[in-house]
């Protein structure tokens, strides 16, 4: 509807386009994966989400889904992470982890991050993020992207994917983003 609107009043053109910008690509680490393809229970009963053992978050049987949950202490956040998705799927939420891991406040870029794992299919794993404050000197410009593991409390999320997924993050150039392109758009609405 709201498209709708924009086109109709504002002549809104726009196209989407793929373009490169740096960020990561999510690989399989030395030793191979530490994740465990999902197989749906087919006799699994409804759960309603809540918390599980050790605070983790619970996902509902049959369903794919992620889930993220967090306690704070005087020692900082703790993020546990419930996950039940594709690795493309995953790969999209890292960024933002990354900069939680990091202590970045939200309106930091999220580093992009492309699948090059291979892992086809679902899978289902937890991951454990203690987040601390990051210094000053870490806070990046604009359109740069965060590779820093000192003055944090717990390890990096780098560390922490290899340790706990066998997972890992590599510096890329070229990860292809979706963006739209606004082709045109008139400053005034048309009247009703």
């Amino acid at each position: 509807m709201l498209q709708n609107l924009l086109a109709s009043r504002f002549h809104l053109a726009l196209h989407h386009e793929t373009k490169t910008f740096p960020g990561f690509d999510l690989v399989v680490a030395t030793g191979g994966p530490k994740v465990k393809e999902w197989v749906p229970d087919p006799n699994g009963a409804a759960v309603p989400p809540g918390k599980e053992e050790q605070e983790f978050p619970r996902l509902q049987p049959g369903q794919p889904g992620f889930a993220a949950g967090f306690s704070t202490g005087q020692e900082g956040t703790v993020i546990r992470l419930t996950n039940r998705q594709s690795m493309d799927q995953f790969a999209i939420r890292i960024g933002p982890l990354l900069n939680a891991s990091l202590g970045l406040p939200g309106d930091v870029p999220k580093p992009r991050v492309a699948d090059k794992t291979g892992l086809k299919g679902i899978y289902e794993f937890r991951l454990t993020i203690e987040q601390g404050a990051a210094p000053a000197a870490v806070l990046p410009p604009a359109n740069e992207i965060v590779d820093v593991s000192s003055g944090l409390r717990g390890e990096s999320l780098f560390t922490l994917l290899q340790k706990q997924l066998g997972l890992k993050l590599v510096k890329a150039k070229d990860v292809p983003v979706d963006v739209l392109v606004i082709d045109h758009m008139d400053k005034a609405p048309t009247e009703n």
